[in-house]
C-alpha cells in the first residue's frame, strides 16, 4: 500500500508492506494539477517515484492532492499515476479529506489547512458534510503561507514596512520590484514562492508587526473559512499544516476570540493517513 499526501510545496510518500509495516518514506516535489500540465506530473513520477519503487509490488495507491478537488484534476492526476503502476487500484482525494481523516479518524470535527494554501471543511467521521469553496492563491488562501508572503511582499514594494524588517528583506532576498512581480505573474509555482516568506516571518516572530500580519491573516481565515460553521461550533477544531503548527499560539487566540475550541494542530497529515488506512483493512 502506497499513500501520499501532497501539497504545492511537497509531496510525502509511505510504503507500507504486506504485513502492515512502513518498508519506505520519501518526499518528492508538489503537485498542483491546476497549474502544472500533464507532461510535468508524469516527469515527478517517473524521476522522484516510479525511479525509487521500480521492482516493488503496488496493490493500492491512495493519493491526497491539494488541487485534486474537481473531476478533471483528479483524472489526470489518475492518469498519470497509471502510467507507473497500470495494475494498482488508485483512489485520488482531495488534501483536505487527508486533513479530517488525519485529525479525525473516524470521529467528527471541524478540519483545518493551513500550509501553502488554506481550506477548511467539516467533516462527520466518514464524510465532508461541509465546506467553504476554495478559491487559489489569486483571490483567497487566507492565513496560508502564501497569503503571508503576499502581504509582506505587497507591504515591502509599497514601502510601509518598519525600517528595520524592509532592511532584513534587502540583505537576506536581494529582490527587486521587477522580480518579485515576475515571479508571482510570471514564476512556475508562484504560490509556492510565495509561501517560502512565511519562515522569514516566523523567524522574525518577535517583531510587533511580524505577529500583526500573522494574527490578521488568521483573523481572515476564521473570518471567511471558520465563521460560516456556526452550527457546528460544538465540534472540535483541529488544524494541519506548517503555518498553523509554527503559528499556533497565534492561532489559538484566535480561535478563542471567534469562540471555537482548537484541539489539535499537527504539522503532516501523512502518519495519521497511515493509522487511518491500517485501520480500513
Amino acid at each position: 500500500m502506497l499513500i501520499a499526501e501532497s501539497g504545492s510545496t511537497k509531496t510525502e510518500w509511505v510504503l507500507i508492506d504486506t504485513h502492515g509495516k512502513e518498508a519506505m518514506r520519501f518526499e518528492t516535489s508538489g503537485f498542483n494539477v491546476y497549474i502544472q500540465k500533464l507532461e510535468q506530473i508524469m516527469l515527478i513520477m517517473d524521476s522522484e517515484v516510479f525511479s525509487l519503487l521500480k521492482g516493488r509490488r503496488v496493490d493500492n495507491i491512495f493519493f491526497y492532492g491539494a488541487s485534486c478537488s474537481s473531476v478533471e484534476n483528479v483524472n489526470r492526476m489518475h492518469a498519470a499515476i497509471s502510467t507507473f503502476f497500470p495494475d494498482a487500484h488508485i483512489e485520488i482525494n482531495h488534501d483536505i479529506l487527508a486533513a479530517a481523516r488525519a485529525l479525525f479518524g473516524e470521529e467528527k470535527g471541524i478540519a483545518a489547512i493551513l500550509g501553502t494554501g488554506s481550506n477548511s471543511v467539516v467533516y462527520d467521521g466518514k464524510t465532508i458534510v461541509d465546506d467553504v469553496p476554495s478559491v487559489g492563491y489569486v483571490m483567497g488562501d487566507e492565513g496560508s503561507g502564501g497569503y503571508l508572503g503576499k502581504r509582506l511582499l505587497r507591504d515591502y514594494i509599497y514601502g510601509i514596512l518598519p525600517g528595520d524588517i524592509s532592511k532584513k528583506i534587502d540583505d537576506t532576498y536581494h529582490l527587486s520590484k521587477d522580480e518579485i512581480l515576475s515571479a508571482i505573474y510570471r514564476g512556475i509555482n508562484p504560490n509556492k514562492w510565495l509561501a517560502t516568506f512565511a519562515k522569514f516571518i516566523g523567524d522574525n516572530i518577535h517583531e510587533e508587526y511580524c505577529k500583526r500580519i500573522v494574527k490578521e491573516s488568521f483573523t481572515d481565515f476564521f473570518e471567511y473559512h471558520i465563521k460560516p460553521y456556526q452550527k457546528y461550533k460544538s465540534w472540535p477544531l483541529s488544524a494541519v499544516g506548517s503555518v498553523g503548527f509554527y503559528f499556533k499560539d497565534i492561532l489559538q487566540q484566535v480561535s478563542e476570540e471567534y469562540g471555537f475550541a482548537l484541539k489539535d494542530v499537527i504539522q503532516k497529515p501523512v502518519d495519521g493517513l497511515v493509522k487511518y488506512h491500517l485501520g480500513q483493512l
